[in-house]
């Protein structure tokens, strides 16, 4: 039996009781629990991670690799628990002579991890064997999501053989349990693979599968984030996501003990108490009885019942109220703004142990293009410096104050340059720990990848929620001086507003985000490409057609959400039958080139809407995306003097004068500046 470091055994204990349900621990020979790695905050890089599997002879903790990048600590990743994040360059290994104690025995190897998110093929989240790599004396772990590609799928690998599911693929960019059980001298199809259940999964994207399995007992290593090859780590195969835990046997373990490790693994990262824990507002445009199209809407009702806050949403004074539209997206009913209009809660307090707020927000990116537009507000209802998180929604990329983001008025985290929002509806996800730096703000949009803010000020001052006098308010926010703002006014339309008074882990905003993508942008129409980047003059052929069979015509009418036109399309409706339902009909979209000055970048989307008498289609609507890259300027080019081609003459262009005037020599360069 080996010896461990005493200080291990003591940084140990507090992995204990998470291992307690763990009762099969014959033959256990790995158990890497991210649990075990104190000391560490979010963010932190894990440089090593010890093996509290003690009573074996193999030492499978792990350490930092040569010119590989280490991975980082995520405190709050699944139900409460950590995991260890790698970014597709990032690798720990073992030590390279590990002594297998007995390789007839086979293995099983359970593994807590999201699929890779890089939709790439051949990600290798584990692998274990010889550490020259050599072909059919090692496994590897496929956690590719990637269902397309022609090595891809998810499942097991061997150097020189592969047994993957690709049609069908269990593994996406969540959690899951991944398990696989295979004998010593066998071939790679005998090999069980298992997600989420212990239903063996099938293989469908194969290579050389009667190669057998021969693991030697010297001389092997394992390692996390990517594989080995030719006695090298292969950046190649490099995996982008979160490992949780990792048991491994060296033994075939029977169904008894294959559930017990399964039932530990499940209750401990996939049991919970429901993912409305810490819901304190949630408002639906759904729920709003009783409203026709265009009728104010004077109340929007919380409709999240089991706390103490009262979310519930009224006009105020002499702002306007917004209006209701029955059918806004994916036959969903929407509130639509207008720049004038307001809904605010009363006050209402949050708990003292409150450890942040999550928050989902489906809407429509402000539709001015404007900077500071303010879909909603959380916080002191005085509007008090830093007590306060404003939701940006602008689409501006040029304004001085532009982009989409975070504001807290003392300062804002913002997205400009890349602004990710465009006219059209957008799935918006925040996340913001209390007493955190501005700029930690998490602000995601239509995935859960946070965005990179480059438009920033007073990055560094401290976010904090005060317990007492908060509010909601939707439509603009609350300024310092406590006044509802008039400069911020958003103009779109908003479809569902979920807040949490708490820092939600990866994985239960992955499920939420997942609810609301699949009820407001999962459409029956299909639109392939379904966004594009055109040049002004520039045209994209789209494929539209429906995804089942209708019971009756269906009738697409095609119209643009910005207030001025960016894009033409060749035909603005069309017409579906039950008959011709799969077979794709063509519209062609434009880039208008017209002659007016404006930015670079115009962002806007084609909506469009079905009208049927069959119920699953008719009101439906979807969207296509569109940036429209300005041409210079307009058909009229450049004016004369713009000499850095920004459409405009100014001081800018007599700095390009004067510098290529200093460093030009007439007498040698005919390119130079007459200035005569």
């Amino acid at each position: 039996m080996r010896i461990k470091l005493s200080i291990f055994m003591l940084l140990a204990l507090s992995a204990i009781a998470n291992a307690a349900n763990l009762t099969v621990t014959e033959n256990l020979i790995v158990h890497l629990d991210a649990a075990s790695l104190n000391g560490l905050q979010t963010g932190d890089t894990v440089s090593s991670w010890s093996d509290l599997a003690i009573s074996d002879t193999l030492d499978g903790s792990l350490s930092s690799a040569s010119n590989w990048a280490l991975p980082i600590y995520k405190a709050n990743a699944i139900n409460g628990e950590p995991a260890v994040s790698f970014a597709g360059a990032n690798l720990l290994a073992s030590d390279s002579n590990l002594t297998i104690p007995n390789t007839a025995n086979g293995l099983t190897v359970f593994v807590v991890a999201t699929g890779d998110r890089s939709d790439a093929a051949a990600e290798r989240a584990l692998h274990f064997g010889q550490a020259s790599g050599s072909p059919g004396q090692i496994v590897a772990l496929d956690l590719s999501t990637n269902t397309t590609l022609n090595d891809g799928g998810s499942g097991l690998r061997f150097n020189n053989g592969k047994v993957l599911v690709k049609s069908g693929n269990p593994i996406n960019s969540a959690f899951h349990i991944a398990a696989f059980k295979m004998a010593q001298n066998s071939t790679y199809a005998s090999a069980e693979y298992y997600v989420d259940s212990l239903t063996r999964q099938s293989y469908n994207n194969t290579a050389n599968t009667g190669n057998t399995i021969n693991l030697l007992a010297n001389s092997n290593i394992l390692t996390l984030g990517a594989g080995v090859q030719n006695g090298s780590f292969t950046g190649g195969d490099a995996y982008t996501g979160d490992i949780a835990e990792v048991i491994i046997y060296n033994a075939q373990l029977n169904t008894a003990q294959m559930q017990s490790v399964y039932d530990y693994l499940n209750a401990r990262y996939f049991t919970s108490s429901g993912d409305d824990t810490g819901l304190v507002i949630h408002l639906d445009a759904g729920t709003l009885a009783g409203l026709s199209d265009g009728d104010s809407v004077n109340n929007w009702p919380d409709i999240a019942s089991d706390d103490s806050i009262p979310g519930d949403l009224y006009t105020y004074g002499n702002w306007a109220a917004p209006i209701y539209r029955r059918y806004g997206i994916n036959g969903c009913p929407v509130v639509k703004l207008q720049g004038g209009d307001l809904l605010t809660s009363g006050t209402f307090s949050l708990p003292v142990d409150i450890t942040g707020v999550t928050m989902f927000i489906v809407a429509t990116g402000d539709d001015t293009y404007a900077g500071g537009q303010r879909v909603m507000q959380i916080g002191q209802a005085s509007g008090s410096q830093s007590n306060v998180l404003g939701t940006d929604l602008s689409t501006s990329t040029t304004d001085a104050d532009g982009g989409s983001g975070g504001r807290f008025n003392s300062g804002k985290s913002l997205v400009k340059a890349n602004n990710p929002l465009t006219t059209g509806f957008h799935l918006i996800a925040m996340r913001m720990g209390q007493n955190s730096a501005y700029e930690t703000l998490e602000y995601c949009v239509d995935d859960l990848t946070p965005e990179i803010f480059d438009n920033k000020a007073n990055p560094a001052t401290i976010f904090s929620l005060l317990t007492s006098n908060n509010s909601l308010t939707v439509g603009t926010g609350v300024g310092s001086t406590g006044d509802f703002m008039t400069s911020d006014n958003y103009h779109g339309e908003i479809a569902e507003i979920m807040i949490y008074n708490t820092l939600l882990d990866d994985q239960t905003m992955q499920d939420i985000f997942d609810s609301l993508h699949e009820k407001y942008f999962e459409s029956p129409i299909n639109i392939s490409p379904n966004q594009a980047e055109l040049t002004e003059g520039e045209s994209v052929i789209c494929n539209i057609s429906l995804s089942t069979q209708p019971v009756s015509n269906v009738t697409l009418s095609l119209t643009e959400s910005a207030d001025h036109p960016q894009v033409a399309f060749d035909r603005s409706e069309l017409t579906l039958t039950p008959e011709n339902w799969n077979t794709a009909q063509t519209v062609t979209i434009t880039a208008i080139d017209d002659i007016l000055l404006e930015n670079r970048y115009e962002l806007t989307s084609v909506r469009v809407r079905a009208t049927s008498t069959d119920p699953e289609y008719d009101h439906i609507v979807t969207q296509f995306n569109t940036t429209v890259i300005e041409n210079e300027c307009g058909r009229w080019s450049n004016l004369e003097g713009d000499y850095n081609e920004d459409c405009r003459v100014d001081m800018m262009d007599f700095a390009v004068i004067a510098r290529f005037w200093l460093w030009c020599d007439p007498m040698k360069d005919d390119q130079c500046f007459n200035l005569d």
